[in-house]
């Protein structure tokens, strides 16, 4: 007869830390789909996103019970509460555009399961332990998000600058990038996205600060002389002007 010794504290850890690790991934790679969902009318005529939309949908949902079973923690269940209504919004848009109502609740849909996404990256990145990240890993991985969003709001700049606003949030709160140079720069384009929010979503506008935060996820790219450059223009002072060509990149 064989007995089997209790699990160490450091075992307990470790095994904990691979759940954190593991959940972060899966999260991770639905918020990155999610973002490269187009609802641009070509992308749009034989119903692919709203099945993409679903298959996401259906994959959080049982990350966040899997994540909610898993922790006797009271502000997690809370999270995971919060998340769930978010996925639950989805839900009633993609119904609704089952029955014709049309792209505006595909729209709703994709913003809100993009929030509810959103909340369990907050979680996991503040419960997970730190597995080697640094400036530079959370860095690549912002801009890697970035750029992973660019396709999909050529015509959508309001999305690009929706997902902007939450990568941002998210590299802000790693606690390990305290003083980080970067955090300048992540600091400008937040408050000029909360401006653009608060001033009613101006296309224009939405477009220019589109490329300058492009300009921020693609360092190789030469930025083009007429794009706009947060630190000597303020976001409130901008004026309607002509829209100018777009810049060509390799």
């Amino acid at each position: 007869m064989t007995s089997t010794a209790p699990p160490t504290p450091r075992t307990t850890r470790l095994r904990r830390a691979d759940g954190w690790h593991g959940t972060g991934l899966q999260a991770t790679h639905l918020r990155l789909a999610l973002i490269q969902v187009s609802l641009a009318a070509p992308a749009t005529a034989d119903g692919a996103p709203h099945h993409a939309l679903e298959l996401i949908r259906e994959r959080a949902v049982q990350l966040i019970r899997r994540l909610d079973s898993g922790s006797p923690d009271d502000l997690l269940h809370g999270v995971c509460f919060a998340a769930r209504i978010g996925l639950s919004e989805a839900r009633r848009e993609l119904l609704a555009d089952a029955a014709g109502h049309g792209t505006p609740d595909l729209v709703r849909a994709r913003l809100a399961l993009y929030h509810s996404l959103l909340l369990i990256a907050q979680v996991v990145a503040a419960n997970a332990p730190d597995h080697g990240a640094d400036t530079t890993v959370a860095l690549d991985t912002l801009q890697t998000f970035l750029r992973a969003a660019e396709p999909a709001s050529v015509d959508d700049a309001a999305w690009f600058l929706d997902v902007a606003d939450g990568e941002l949030t998210l590299f802000s709160l790693s606690a390990h990038l305290a003083g980080s140079s970067h955090q300048r720069h992540v600091a400008a384009f937040r408050s000029a996205i909360a401006a653009w929010k608060r001033h009613g979503r101006d296309p224009q506008i939405a477009h220019q600060l589109r490329d300058s935060i492009l300009g921020f996820a693609h360092p190789w790219r030469a930025r083009a002389a007429t794009s706009p450059r947060l630190e000597e223009r303020p976001f409130h002072s901008a004026r309607p002007t002509e829209r100018k060509a777009p810049a060509l990149y390799d």
